[in-house]
Formats: structure tokens, C-alpha cells, sequence
């Protein structure tokens, strides 16, 4: 460890350096002044005492000598004066100890404070802290157990949960027994990650308009936490910016002539004729709308202007392509997650991490049953991307910080990009007790992120393997989806759709989920057909058509083997 220098040392050191050379002047010159007293003949043969100046020599010598000396260590006393400064009343971080926060005074605390507050909200809001902060599951285990598929998930999450279940015991009988072997927790810092296959997303060209408070703002203008109007009237957040990169862009048009720009992979929340009769809204890719344009109506809602509100669904009338263009995509945190683009119009825009929260929670390895949610571009802050990062570690002490789209981190500025992920390996190293750190995304783009840096690699303790769902949990998926539009299935209906979803895999437009939703939609659009024509009062409860045997049932909220199509469409652009 450095030696300090003697602070008093340097002090008196300089002090006599200067001091002893102008004393020694002084003196000299009171001795001139004063001179001393000879004894002379005046001439008379009488001696008399005169008084004449008088330069000492050996006061001289020592003058001349003292001022030497300051001369020659002058700049080296200067020197160690200054590093005894340095020493003694700074700290390691250069931060005066004289002046440290339990030094100042009540004013200057206040004042201290009120700038650190004003800094932090600046970075992170208060607003948009309440809606990132999520509460992890309260009963994780019920939780887990009704998650449909993701098997290999499920079997992890089931082993973390009972290894932390067995290191309470053990900590149990610790406390009981002192002079047991102490354990460390083994949990304790077990970062993670989440993969899986990759889906589609939403994307408009960069010179699209989104309303905002101020007026409509196009798209490549918008930055992580401005204020946007949501679809249903709400001022709401961005949350993330997701470039796209080029894209195949197509205007659509509606009846009444406004008209806005979208890729073929954009959301749309809309309805169809079947949709308005029954007042539901579903959503969907425009590639899928584009497939069924020619044979299905399509009403796209527009805002109200007044208050913003879904007013009024317009017919889609046509759809141009125009070619392709740079285009992006927003997350809102709108509960709706909807958003308001051109011309009004209405357009769309994480469950394993809430049940692992409450996991984590409920056998002490986090004192708060928080799951703080964001995605990898919300840390980007230009110059203070750093800090940023580092405050929203700190608001996850305790719990949980989950980044989704983590691979997002390293794509466009890769100057703040690193900053952020050197800042979070720091605090998954430093504060590995504090928090549990889950990144999310998919597979291809999360193994570019962890190649970046290899201190991710090595801090990373749990890799979960999110895979696509296999018939029979699709079929359940599918059962679910029709449960809540009140309809049941038949096994006719079953057997059809597991047809159907295997072709539908093949496509690389399978999405899962959305393409288990597609089917029913379509379903119910086939089954409100076939209900109004009469076909189905011929047909059983098992969804195949009567016999002598088994009698025809009433089938109106009974989904059939005919209402369950086996093709594909084929109309794919």
C-alpha cells in the first residue's frame, strides 16, 4: 500500500523554508540599523564612544545561505505539500474528505439530493420505473404446472426450484446446528438465459407518422421514452426501437381514402364481417391479410380526433405495393399495446421470468417478489448509457432485472452497446448477491450478444431452451383459444386441426401461438358460414356428420370437422 506523506511535515517544512531565510533578513537589517557602539579618539586625546553601522558578515553568510535554500527546494517542498493535500484530505476517488456527504450541511445535503433526484429522473422517470417494476409470481408453482408445452422450461425451472428448496432446508438446520459446515447459496448469482426460435414482428417505413402529445412525429424521429398517444387514448411510452432493415413496404388504403405504410409483416388490429356481428376485434400479419383479401372484408379502426379513441372501423379497400424501404417498429407500454399512426389509423404492437421471480422469492434468494421487465435498447443513453444501466441494476437489487430482445443491446451504436454490456457484467460480478439478471431472445441473435464480451459466457449459470410447441400442445393451445370465444371442439374439429398445424409448420410463417389463433379465427369465420347455411344441423357432437346411430345435436357453439379447414392457403405472396 502507497505510504502517505506526513502532512504536518510538508507543512512545516514549508513554512520554515520560507520564514527562516526572511527572518534571517530581518535580522540582518535590524543589526545594520542598530549598528554598535566603537570607542574613538576625538582628536583631543579623549576616547568617546560612537555608534556606526554595522553589516554583520556571519548573519550575511546565513541570509544568503537560508535564501539559497528556499530557492533550491522551493518546487520540491511545493510538490510534497501538495501531495500531502492529496494524501490526506482526498480519497482514492478524489473526493475531499473535509467535504464528504456526513461533513456538509443540512442545506448542502438538500441540495445534493434534490440534483442526484433530478439526474436519475432525467435518466429514468418515476412513471416509467412504476410500469417496468412487475410483481413475480405468487404462486409459481400452480403457475408453472398450467403453462402448456416448453417441457424442457419447465423441467429446468422444476430442478432450480428444488435445488433452492434443498438449500433452505439445509440453512434450516445451519441455524439449528452451529457447528455445521457452513454452505454458501448456491442460487445466489445464477444469471440466465432465455432462447428460442425466432418470430416476425411489426414494422413501418421510418417516415411513417405516430401521434404523439405535440402533433404526428415520424418514426425515425421517435426516441426510447417519448410520449406517444396509445389506441385507446392514452399517453403512453416508448419502451423500445427495433430496426427492421429493409423491408417489403405496401400502402393500404380504406374506404373513406385515408391510407397509411406498413410491411408484410406488420400487426393490424381489425375485424371482419363475421368480427363486426359478433364485436370482436382479432389480429393479424398483412401477409395474412393480403392471402384472404380477395375473399374477406377487412375493417381497419380509425381514431376518433377528438379524444383519440377507436371510433370507427373502415372498410380496407386496397393494397400497393410500393417497394422496399428502411423501416422499424415501437414498443408501447400501453396495456393495449396499440398505437396511433397516419391518418389515425389504429395499429398493434413474460410469464417463465414472473414464475422464476416467485420461485426465487419464495425460498429467500430475493427479499422482493419484483421482476424488474425492460428490453436491450431501453438501456441505451447515448453518453450515459453507463450510468443508466447501472441505475436499472440497482433498481433490481432485491429481484429480478429481465431484458427481452437482450440481442438489441449491440445493434446500431456498438460505442454504447459496449458500454452497457461492460456495465452489466461489472454489476453481475459486484452485486451477484443483490439481483438475478435474465436475458431473453432468440437463439441466433443471443449468441452473437454473449461472443461479444466473454465475461457474459462465464457469469451465465442457466441456459433455458424455449422450443416450438409440438400438435398435441398446439391442439391444447387451440382448445383454450376456443374456450374463451365460448366454443367447444369436437374430436372431428381436433383431428382436422392436427392436419392442418403440421402443414402449417412447414411454412416460415409459423409463428406458433399466432398461427394457432390464425387457424381458429378462421375456424369460427367457416363455422358462422356453415351454421347460417343449415349444413351443421345434420352433424353430431362428436363434429361428424349423423347417422342411424348417432343422432344430430345442435352445433352452434360446437366447432366441426368441417369447420376446421386441412389446407393450407396457398395464396401466399
Amino acid at each position: 500500500m502507497k505510504r502517505k506523506t506526513n502532512y504536518p511535515l510538508a507543512i512545516l517544512l514549508n513554512v520554515l523554508s520560507v520564514s527562516a531565510p526572511v527572518a534571517s533578513g530581518i535580522w540582518l537589517i535590524l543589526v545594520y540599523l542598530q549598528g554598535r557602539t566603537v570607542e574613538k579618539n576625538d582628536g583631543f586625546g579623549k576616547t568617546v564612544e560612537v555608534t556606526e553601522k554595522y553589516l554583520s558578515i556571519p548573519i550575511l553568510i546565513l541570509t544568503i545561505v537560508l535564501f539559497a535554500v528556499y530557492l533550491i527546494l522551493r518546487v520540491p517542498l511545493k510538490n510534497m505539500y501538495q501531495q500531502a493535500v492529496q494524501d490526506n484530505e482526498y480519497d482514492e476517488f478524489g473526493m475531499s474528505k473535509k467535504k464528504s456527504y456526513q461533513n456538509l450541511t443540512r442545506k448542502e445535503r438538500e441540495q445534493m439530493d434534490l440534483q442526484k433526484m433530478a439526474d436519475m429522473e432525467r435518466l429514468l422517470s418515476s412513471s416509467v420505473l412504476k410500469k417496468i417494476v412487475k410483481k413475480g409470481s405468487e404462486n409459481p408453482e400452480e403457475d408453472l404446472n398450467r403453462l402448456i408445452g416448453i417441457e424442457p422450461v419447465k423441467q429446468k425451472t422444476r430442478e432450480m426450484a428444488a435445488r433452492m428448496k434443498f438449500e433452505q432446508e439445509i440453512k434450516k438446520e445451519e441455524k439449528k446446528n452451529k457447528n455445521a459446515p457452513k454452505t454458501g447459496g448456491s442460487m445466489s448469482g445464477r444469471h440466465m438465459v432465455f432462447y428460442g426460435s425466432a418470430g416476425t414482428g411489426k414494422a413501418q417505413p421510418l417516415y411513417s407518422k405516430v401521434l404523439t402529445p405535440k402533433g404526428f412525429t415520424a418514426m425515425a424521429n421517435l426516441n426510447i421514452g417519448d410520449e406517444v398517444v396509445s389506441g385507446i387514448g392514452r399517453i403512453s411510452h416508448i419502451l423500445g426501437i427495433y430496426p427492421q432493415g429493409k423491408k417489403a413496404v405496401y400502402e393500404l388504403t380504406l374506404e373513406n381514402g385515408i391510407s397509411c405504410r406498413c410491411s408484410d409483416e406488420h400487426l393490424w388490429t381489425l375485424q371482419t364481417e363475421t368480427d363486426t356481428v359478433l364485436n370482436r376485434y382479432r389480429t393479424l400479419e398483412l401477409k395474412q391479410i393480403m392471402q384472404n383479401f380477395d375473399r374477406e372484408s377487412y375493417y381497419i379502426p380509425v381514431a376518433d380526433v377528438t379524444n383519440y379513441r377507436m371510433h370507427k372501423g373502415y372498410l380496407l379497400k386496397s393494397i400497393t405495393y410500393i417497394g422496399e424501404e428502411e423501416c422499424q417498429c415501437i414498443y408501447i407500454d400501453d396495456e393495449s399495446h396499440t398505437y396511433i399512426t397516419d391518418n389515425y389509423i389504429i395499429t398493434h404492437n413474460t410469464t417463465v421470468a414472473r414464475i422464476i421471480t416467485g420461485f426465487l422469492y419464495q425460498y429467500g434468494y430475493i427479499k422482493e417478489n419484483k421482476c424488474v421487465e425492460i428490453d436491450g435498447n431501453f438501456l441505451k443513453a447515448g453518453s450515459e448509457s453507463g450510468v443508466k444501466t447501472k441505475l436499472i441494476c440497482q433498481k433490481a437489487f432485491d429481484g429480478v432485472l429481465f431484458i427481452d430482445e437482450a440481442y438489441s443491446i449491440v445493434e446500431g451504436t456498438g460505442e454504447y452497446g459496449r458500454e452497457v454490456i461492460a456495465t452489466l457484467i461489472k454489476e453481475m460480478e459486484d452485486n451477484r448477491d443483490r439481483f438475478v439478471l435474465i436475458l431473453a431472445g432468440y437463439k441466433n441473435d443471443m449468441n452473437r450478444l454473449l461472443s461479444t464480451n466473454e465475461g457474459f459466457k462465464s457469469r451465465i449459470k442457466e441456459y433455458l431452451y424455449f422450443p416450438d410447441y409440438d400438435v398435441s400442445e398446439m391442439s391444447k393451445i387451440f382448445e383454450l383459444m376456443a374456450h374463451e370465444q365460448h366454443f367447444e371442439v369436437s374430436q372431428a374439429a381436433f383431428e382436422n386441426f392436427a392436419v392442418r398445424i403440421e402443414a402449417e409448420r412447414k411454412l416460415a410463417t409459423f409463428g406458433n401461438g399466432r398461427t394457432v389463433r390464425n387457424v381458429l379465427d378462421e375456424s369460427i369465420d367457416r363455422h358462422a358460414l356453415h351454421y347460417g347455411s343449415g349444413e351443421l344441423s345434420k352433424f353430431t357432437v362428436n363434429g361428424y356428420p349423423a347417422d342411424d346411430k348417432v343422432p344430430a345435436t345442435d352445433c352452434k357453439y360446437l366447432l366441426c370437422g368441417i369447420d376446421v379447414s386441412t389446407e393450407i392457403n396457398r395464396n401466399v405472396l
